[in-house]
């Protein structure tokens, strides 16, 4: 099985560029794994990764 952990440093370098800010990039990379953790525990499927990135980092300029 995959996890975030799996991801963390492509998902970390794409954050990084993407808001230009490695500190902000580290706490958005931490609150998605959050929200994988707590679904997976739930035994709800995740069907769209992506999801659990927040909803700001997906329009940061």
């Amino acid at each position: 099985m995959l996890t975030v952990t799996d991801y963390y440093k492509e998902l970390l370098n794409f954050c990084a560029r993407t808001l230009k800010d490695r500190n902000a990039a580290a706490d958005l990379v931490q609150e998605a794994y959050m929200r994988f953790l707590v679904t997976q525990r739930s035994g709800t499927a995740i069907a769209d990764p992506r999801a659990a990135v927040p909803y700001h980092a997906q329009f940061a300029d």
